[in-house]
């Protein structure tokens, strides 16, 4: 039987993979239904320091298996690893994966949350966290028909390198995790006094309706109901997305991300298709035409094989514009892979 720390290093590898990547429909429907039921996991931050900053992804775990072998050898290489890693949570338990990343390391204060939709066998998972390290391994009781544990001590406890005139307390690293037969929630929370236990809470009880989530902010719903429904679905809040706007060179495309509430991705596996969209207030929304203007400029260097403008539009009462694009798989995947997982919420301080 694979160790606690085994089934815990699954957990994170199907966190990274939901950084890898079925547009459809007409323009009068982009939208029309509102967010995803899944977003319901998606709580709001629980740690103090930069709350406002957060990402949230999705990913139809479902559909990359069926469409497995349209995948470059290095996707389906990653998703056997961290199958080979889960322990008794096999991938093909999981039907869907959502996460929100949110807050700054560099600050010491910043929070993951995974959870898995899907069937899962709740009696193995128990017994696979109490077989190693026991003691370890607090039984927290249950809460809204979940079954929730903590780790104790911290994975990592006193992280100095976290320190500094932001966070002169050195933060620990703890985690939390919920099981149902029907989804597993995991909480990761670097904070000198919030536990990963906290996260868990948080998102348990936004899914039942009890708290408020990041969706219940209009901008994110409006992204998430525009990309949401494809294979992989991603949105930044607006505090991220005016800091992605200070890392970019060129001027038009910096100006349109100030000008936005919001930004998010949504790729669908299936026809190989991105959706980029930006979220504004009505009086504040981009041109759709310059938005294709700015994407065509962005891909023009990369010749016959780059990504295609298709079509651009206007969604959500005129507080959405999107722009469809072709692009292949292989270059989304490459994409992923050159990405820091750390970068979208702040490096570490040295």
């Amino acid at each position: 039987m694979p160790s606690r720390r085994t089934f815990l290093a699954g957990l994170a590898s199907a966190g990274v993979a939901t950084t890898a990547g079925c547009v459809g429909g007409l323009d009068r429907l982009v939208g029309g239904g509102g967010p995803p039921a899944y977003t319901d996991w998606l709580h709001r931050p629980v740690t103090a320091t930069a709350p406002d900053r957060y990402v949230a992804a999705s990913l139809d775990v479902a559909a990359v298996r069926a469409n497995r072998e349209t995948l470059p050898d290095s996707a389906r290489d990653a998703l056997d690893r961290a199958d080979r890693l889960a322990g008794s949570v096999s991938l093909a338990d999981v039907d869907r994966l959502t996460a929100l990343g949110y807050g700054a390391p560099d600050a010491g204060s910043a929070g993951l949350t995974l959870a898995a939709k899907g069937t899962f066998d709740t009696a193995a998972i128990r017994a696979e966290i109490g077989a190693d390290d026991s003691s370890l391994v607090v039984d927290e009781g249950t809460r809204e028909g979940f079954q929730r544990y903590s780790y104790e001590p911290s994975l990592f406890a006193d992280l100095r390198q976290f320190q500094g005139d932001e966070q002169p307390t050195p933060p620990d690293l703890t985690f939390g995790l919920a099981a149902s037969d029907a989804a597993l929630v995991a909480g990761l929370v670097l904070s000198p006094d919030v536990r990963g236990l906290a996260a868990v809470r948080a998102a348990v009880d936004t899914h039942t309706g009890a708290e408020t989530g990041v969706t219940d902010d209009r901008a994110m719903a409006d992204l998430f109901a525009t990309v949401g429904d494809r294979t992989l679905a991603v949105g930044l809040s607006t505090a991220l997305t005016r800091d992605l706007a200070t890392q970019v060179d060129d001027a038009a495309t910096r100006s349109l991300l100030d000008d936005a509430d919001g930004l998010g991705f949504g790729y669908a596996l299936a026809d190989e298709t991105l959706r980029v969209a930006l979220a504004a207030d009505p009086t504040d929304l981009a041109d759709p035409e310059r938005v294709r203007t700015i994407l065509e400029d962005a891909t023009d260097d990369e010749g016959e094989d780059g990504p295609t403008v298709e079509r651009v539009g206007v969604a959500r009462s005129g507080r959405v514009v999107y722009a469809d694009l072709a692009v292949p798989v292989a270059r989304v995947v490459d994409a992923g892979e050159n990405v820091t997982v750390t970068d979208p919420l702040g490096t570490p301080a040295g």
